[in-house]
């Protein structure tokens, strides 16, 4: 008891291991560390394109949950919309078979670009305006989308119709 009221509130309440995620990203700590030395050089966030980057850990903590549910190892990844340059976190971790990723910042996507020609990480990037609709080559092609749009019921429908029309079909 006398231990228990030296512990602030956060620390009662957080998990070590999991950081309060609920999922155990202790096993991609060296992840993290190469992702946040490669990524200290990316384009500052962007107004115009409703940008707001999330940490290292978060990214990382994102490719530890979509290798918890079985989303991620052998599978065909695209993302839409990439600010937190997801794309690069799953092809570093090798677990993707593919990662395709559609952005329409160009600094961005020329960003991506630069990382995976200087580390190999074979991530396809196009520039793309998420309210056109998908070129068709990227259409039923994927196992798994990730998006993270913004935070209005017309974005969200909007993303998440572009990511079902990339998926393979049913159980992806």
């Amino acid at each position: 008891e006398a231990a228990a009221r030296k512990l602030t509130p956060q620390e009662e309440s957080t998990c070590p291991r999991c950081a309060g995620r609920g999922i155990d990203v202790s096993t991609f700590n060296r992840l993290t560390k190469e992702f946040q030395k490669m990524v200290q050089k990316r384009p500052s966030a962007s107004r115009e394109f409703d940008q707001g980057y999330v940490t290292p850990q978060t990214t990382v903590a994102r490719v530890a949950l979509l290798a918890a549910r079985g989303d991620i190892k052998g599978k065909d990844l695209i993302i839409l919309g990439d600010d937190d340059l997801v794309s690069v976190a799953a092809a570093l971790s090798g677990l993707p078979r593919r990662v395709a990723v559609l952005e329409i910042d160009p600094r961005l996507v020329d960003f991506i670009r630069t990382l995976s020609s200087a580390h190999n990480l074979k991530i396809e990037v196009y520039r793309q305006d998420i309210r056109n609709p998908l070129p068709k080559k990227l259409c039923r092609q994927f196992d798994t989308f990730l998006t993270d749009p913004p935070e209005t019921v017309g974005a969200l429908e909007l993303f998440i119709s572009r990511g079902l029309a990339a998926l393979k079909g049913p159980c992806c």
